[in-house]
């Protein structure tokens, strides 16, 4: 029984996250297409811009402090939010993956892989890398579809 939840949590879950993250990268990259100051700027906001894992760690950090603090204050039944907050940290650390990451790109959050894709791509763009091009010449800029194929790879 757990392994047909599981295939049907990939089927629902995890696939149309990943085909989202992924249309999301390439729309921001035609955004960007042929202007240098939009692919700095857009750079800038990548960089500020939380991944879902890095909202994940957050939130679990947060809610292990308040267990600890109100388990300290209050009453010891607060251990378990504690718990239950390292225990999802650790299952994500072990497994590099988490239905709260999964859930979190379902409402439009991208994953650490997903902004790298787009982070590498917009440099490919911006002609960072002109010394990898098929033909072995360098100089030449990319277009935004052969450079987000070029980050995937």
């Amino acid at each position: 029984m757990r392994a047909k939840v599981t295939q049907r949590m990939v089927l629902r879950v995890i696939e149309p996250a990943r085909a989202r993250g992924e249309r999301a990268s390439r729309l921001h990259l035609e955004k960007v297409r042929g202007s240098p100051d939009d692919i700095v700027r857009r750079l800038e906001e990548i960089d500020a811009e939380w991944a879902a894992e890095r909202v994940l760690e957050a939130t679990a950090a947060t809610l292990a402090l308040v267990g600890v603090t109100l388990t300290a204050f209050q009453n010891r039944r607060w251990a378990a939010l504690a718990g239950l907050a390292a225990g999802a940290l650790l299952r994500h650390a072990l497994t590099q993956r988490s239905v709260t990451v999964e859930l979190l790109g379902r409402m439009g959050m991208r994953t650490r892989e997903e902004i790298m894709v787009e982070r590498m791509a917009l440099k490919a763009m911006r002609g960072d890398f002109r010394w990898v091009t098929p033909s072995g010449e360098g100089g030449e800029r990319v277009d935004s579809d052969t450079a987000y194929l070029a980050a995937q790879a």
